[in-house]
């Protein structure tokens, strides 16, 4: 079973599909998933119940350990990284054309549309911050993946964005990084969004694959709200609001 982490805004569409050309109905997303799951998923993680139907590729917005559900040792985690910067500005344009309700979006209206004060804030409640670090770690409850966000209540990537949640220290972040790093130097393969057709072709080749190039699924638009990302104290308030993404980033090229 090949698992793909599928990292918002790391062009995780156009590498779906690969796995929809080449595998069709062996292929699960989180919806083919949920219809598979025992309607009480909180009983059967705790009886340990797994599902026995296994399919040749899982691919989605899955946290890492999503293998802990099914009935096989058999699996092979991949994914695909951004450059942490350029991550979180598609998917603030992402978030302010489709979801203007998500909370980073509300953060940006509350602060009257201004991005430093709203980069600030988020560093400060930990919104919208390290998304690969946090999805790769392996922290996520696995119960979150039938349940729509706003019943999420043990969630490792909003907390400290409600009043009653306190928001997590440097140490509580370093922890989650190890987690992280350790996963990933695990993975089969770590492809980039840079890259974009060439680590397709090398993924393709690595796993015996079919190869049919694919266009970008664009579904951002920058210019629905000038911002000068360029500007050196926004760009180091990215840098500062994703600094373990950036590490994690680095320590990745490198593997």
């Amino acid at each position: 079973m090949i698992i793909y982490i599928h990292i918002p805004k790391c062009s995780g569409s156009s590498f779906k599909e690969c796995f929809s050309h080449n595998f069709k109905d062996t292929f699960w997303d989180k919806r083919t998933l949920r219809s598979h799951i025992d309607t009480n998923l909180q009983y059967m993680l705790a009886k340990k119940k797994k599902i026995k139907i296994i399919p040749e590729v899982l691919a989605d917005h899955f946290p890492h350990g999503i293998h802990e559900i099914f009935d096989t040792n058999d699996y092979k985690y991949i994914t695909i990284l951004r450059n942490p910067i350029e991550r979180f500005i598609s998917n603030f344009y992402y978030l302010l054309l489709n979801e203007p309700d998500s909370l980073l979006i509300k953060t940006f209206r509350n602060n009257k549309n201004n991005i430093i004060k709203t980069l600030k804030q988020c560093i400060c409640d930990h919104i919208n911050n390290n998304q690969m670090v946090k999805q790769l770690s392996g922290f996520e409850p696995l119960l979150n993946i039938i349940l729509s966000e706003n019943n999420k209540k043990d969630c490792v990537y909003y907390r400290g964005t409600h009043a009653n949640i306190e928001p997590y220290s440097d140490s509580d972040m370093k922890v989650i990084f190890i987690e992280a790093r350790r996963n990933i130097s695990k993975y089969s393969f770590i492809g980039f969004q840079e890259n974009s057709n060439k680590d397709y072709k090398r993924f393709c080749k690595q796993f015996n694959l079919k190869y049919k190039k694919t266009e970008r699924i664009r579904h951002t638009d920058r210019n629905i709200f000038k911002i000068d990302w360029n500007n050196a104290k926004i760009n180091n308030l990215v840098r500062e609001l994703n600094k373990y993404d950036m590490i994690l980033y680095s320590y990745a090229k490198k593997i």
